[in-house]
């Protein structure tokens, strides 16, 4: 685990949570249902995913698709 944090720059866990939240934000782009999309990446509940979700990105899904929606890429 150190050398990971040291190589990496962060934990595994935070590693692991941080790329699940990355596949579940693609998936919910796609118009996938939040709580299918909580089963794909590993999570017990749509609820679960929220929560992690929201404290990641500062937005509840649908608050985060929104704006991204309404927000031109680059």
């Amino acid at each position: 685990a150190q050398h990971f944090k040291a190589c990496i720059g962060q934990t595994p866990a935070a590693y692991l949570a941080q790329w699940r939240l990355t596949l579940a934000a693609g998936q919910l782009q796609r118009g996938r249902a939040i709580a299918q999309v909580a089963h794909d990446v590993g999570y017990g509940s749509a609820s679960a995913l929220s929560r992690a979700f929201g404290a990641h990105h500062g937005h509840s899904p649908r608050a985060w698709l929104q704006q991204t929606r309404r927000t031109p890429p680059g």
